[in-house]
């Protein structure tokens, strides 16, 4: 192998060769026991801990780099596919097997992207597919995160209306909330923004606990909608937050605040009401042509 022609590819498997991070998350101690024997008799992993108190382990994966989690599905304080979703709203979440008795979940624990669906009482070798798969899942994750990198050119227009081009081509959301959520979180200016902010100024129509369901609907569209035009990599998301990183893209309203004024000429973000306030306070400063 010629190392010298793709080094960030060889650095690439080399990581995802390296230790696997694992957790588990179920609500039965004798569950975790099992799952921690088994994975410690797993070359290349290291477990982490096990939690049976489900949002404790959600919020270690929020703080810690963990590459898998084995996750119940049938918990009493929590379903495990609310887990799931919560995870997955962080950004480049880990994967997620599922361990549970109840076969009746699997197609929806398969939306979840997840790498495995095991069957409760589990054998080792379930669980050393699982962590195959898993270490599959964090290649190929990072192949695509570092391949999108450097290679798109990203513009973000707001005058007079959000747009996204992707050199040069226009980004079609099939959603307009989607839209609306991306546009945003621009707004933000890679500003975290909370999930009760969104709610607020851009699920206005929702109650708080519908709006939150509805917004991690948004956000798993969002990321597949950016993945298919290989700009993931803009979107971070963590425990109840999200946020875009400016680094990454080229953005109008981002080019008016370093003083290119002429930009704004009577419409800022189309029609988003959130947007009116900025909108109002732009053509305040427009200075009237003198009349010859």
């Amino acid at each position: 192998m010629r190392q010298s022609e793709n080094t960030e590819g060889t650095s690439c498997v080399k990581d995802c060769i390296a230790e696997l991070g694992i957790i588990a998350i179920d609500d039965d101690a004798a569950v975790l026991e099992r799952i921690k024997r088994f994975v410690s008799e797993v070359e290349n992993t290291e477990y982490l801990g096990g939690f049976t108190e489900p949002l404790e382990g959600v919020a270690y994966v929020a703080e810690h780099k963990v590459d898998l989690v084995f996750l119940a599905v049938a918990m009493l304080r929590v379903q495990g596919l609310e887990v799931a979703r919560q995870i997955q709203e962080m950004n480049r979440p880990p994967a997620i097997a599922f361990v549970t008795r109840a076969a009746q979940y699997s197609y929806d624990a398969w939306r979840t992207d997840a790498v495995d669906y095991i069957l409760k009482p589990f054998k080792k070798s379930d669980l050393e597919r699982a962590i195959y798969r898993a270490r599959q899942y964090k290649l190929v994750k990072e192949i695509e995160l570092q391949g999108s990198y450097s290679r798109k050119k990203i513009y973000i227009k707001c005058f007079p209306s959000f747009d996204v081009f992707v050199d040069g081509d226009i980004l079609e959301f099939t959603y307009g909330k989607v839209k609306e959520l991306l546009a945003f979180l621009v707004y933000q200016q890679g500003n975290w923004s909370s999930i009760d902010q969104i709610v607020v100024y851009v699920l206005e129509n929702h109650d708080e606990r519908s709006g939150k369901e509805y917004y991690r609907t948004l956000i798993y569209r969002l990321k597949k909608i950016l993945g298919k035009y290989g700009i993931g990599h803009i979107l971070e998301t963590g425990y109840g937050k999200a946020r875009v990183n400016p680094a990454y893209f080229t953005c109008e309203y981002y080019q008016y605040i370093e003083g290119k004024q002429e930009l704004f000429h009577d419409t800022f973000m189309g029609a988003y009401g959130w947007a009116g306030d900025a909108a109002a306070y732009m053509a305040e400063k427009i200075v009237p042509t003198s009349e010859t």
